[in-house]
C-alpha cells in the first residue's frame, strides 16, 4: 500500500475529492488500483461515507437501473461482497456550482503531490476544490422564481404550489408566504410559508426551492392563526428544525480568508455577533437547529472551536474521536487534544 494511504483521513480526503469532479467516475475496481489499497479498505471507507449522518456527501451510483445506494445491512453484504465492484460511482455534494470538494490549503496540497506523483491531470479543477464552505451560486430558474415569489409577498398574495415530496409524488399546496431563507448548512433555499396541515392548522412550512415546479398567486383563503413566535425564529433558524433557542459561542481562526466566508455565512448577523479578538474571532448568538448548525461548524473543521454550549463540544469531540478511532485501526484516539484542532 502506497504509505500515504495508510493515513485514513488523507485517504478519505482523496477518495472524496476524486469522486466529487464532475468530469470523472470511478469504481472500486479503478480506486483500488489508483490509490494502491485493498478493496476491502474501500468498503470501509465508503459505508463509513454513507452511514455519517451528518456529512453533507452522498454516494451515487452511475447506472441509474440500480438499487439506490442507500446505507443498509443487506446493501453493505453486496458491497462486502463484490456485487458492487465494477459499477462506477460519484459523489454529490449540496453544492450545484463549480466548486466541488471542501479542502484545506494543507489538504489540498497534499492531494496535489500525491495525484502528481500518480501523473493525474487535475486540468482546471484545482480551485473547484480549494474554497472551503463557500457558498454556491443560485440557478437561473431558481432566481426568477424567488424574484416571483417576492413580488408577490409584497402584493400580499397567496400562493399555489406545486412542490416535488422526497417520494418524488408532486402535490398542490395553498400556502401564505412569510420569509425565504438561504440555509448555508446544506446551501438550499427555502420558501417558508403558512399552510395548513391535515388536521385543517395553521402552521409554518418549508418548502425547498429546487423541488418547486410552479408557483402562481391564489385567490384561495386561508384560516387565520398567531404564529408571531415561530415567525421571529426564522431570524436565527437554521436548517427547518424548529425548536427552542440554544447560546451558542465559537473562537474562529482567520485561516484562508475564514472570517470574510463566515460573515457571507451569517449575513446581516455577522455585524452585533461576529467580532474580533485578539488573533482570532468569537461568533456569539442564539440559534434554533443545533444538529444544521453543528453540521455548518463541521464544515469548517478546526477553523472553528465550540465554546459553548458544553453539550455541542463534546458531542463535536465525540464524533471526531470516533473518526480517528476508526482510522487508527481501533487503538483509540488519544487523551488529550491540543486547543486549536481538536474538533
Amino acid at each position: 500500500m502506497n504509505p500515504l494511504m495508510g493515513n485514513g483521513f488523507y485517504r478519505l480526503n482523496t477518495i472524496l475529492a476524486l469522486l466529487s469532479t464532475e468530469e470523472m467516475t470511478y469504481s472500486v475496481q479503478e480506486l483500488s488500483l489508483l490509490l494502491d489499497v485493498a478493496k476491502e479498505t474501500l468498503y470501509d471507507d465508503l459505508i463509513l461515507i454513507m452511514k455519517e449522518e451528518e456529512n453533507s456527501f452522498t454516494v451515487c451510483a452511475e447506472d441509474e437501473e440500480l438499487e439506490d445506494f442507500v446505507y443498509s445491512e443487506e446493501f453493505e453484504k453486496k458491497l462486502r461482497s463484490g456485487a458492487y465492484d465494477a459499477v462506477e460511482l460519484f459523489v454529490e455534494t449540496p453544492f450545484p456550482s463549480d466548486l466541488q470538494m471542501v479542502l484545506t490549503d494543507r489538504e489540498w496540497s497534499a492531494l496535489s503531490d500525491f495525484l502528481r506523483d500518480r501523473e493525474y491531470d487535475m486540468k482546471d479543477r484545482n480551485r473547484r476544490m480549494l474554497i472551503k464552505n463557500s457558498v454556491s451560486a443560485v440557478s437561473d430558474r431558481e432566481l426568477a422564481l424567488r424574484n416571483s415569489i417576492r413580488m408577490w409577498m409584497e402584493d400580499r398574495k397567496n400562493l399555489e404550489l406545486e412542490y416535488e415530496g422526497k417520494s418524488g409524488r408532486v402535490n398542490t399546496f395553498t400556502v401564505r408566504p412569510v420569509r425565504i431563507l438561504h440555509n448555508v448548512a446544506d446551501d438550499l433555499i427555502y420558501l417558508v410559508a403558512e399552510g395548513q396541515d391535515a388536521s385543517g392548522a395553521l402552521r409554518l412550512f418549508f418548502y425547498r426551492f429546487d423541488r418547486i415546479h410552479k408557483a402562481a398567486p391564489s385567490d384561495r383563503l386561508l384560516p387565520e392563526a398567531d404564529l408571531s413566535d415561530e415567525i421571529r425564529g426564522l431570524d436565527i433558524i437554521w436548517g427547518t428544525e424548529m425548536g427552542e433557542p440554544i447560546h451558542v459561542k465559537l473562537r474562529v481562526y482567520d485561516e484562508v480568508g475564514v472570517a470574510d466566508r463566515v460573515r457571507k455565512d451569517l449575513g446581516e448577523r455577522a455585524k452585533d455577533h461576529f467580532r474580533k479578538d485578539g488573533d482570532y474571532y468569537l461568533y456569539e448568538d442564539d440559534v434554533i437547529g443545533i444538529n444544521k448548525f453543528a453540521v455548518w461548524v463541521r464544515g469548517y473543521g478546526a477553523s472553528m472551536i465550540v465554546l459553548e454550549p458544553k453539550e455541542l463540544a463534546e458531542r463535536m469531540i465525540r464524533s471526531a474521536r470516533e473518526r480517528i478511532r476508526y482510522y487508527e485501526g481501533g487503538d483509540g484516539p488519544r487523551e488529550e487534544q491540543s486547543e486549536k484542532g481538536g474538533i
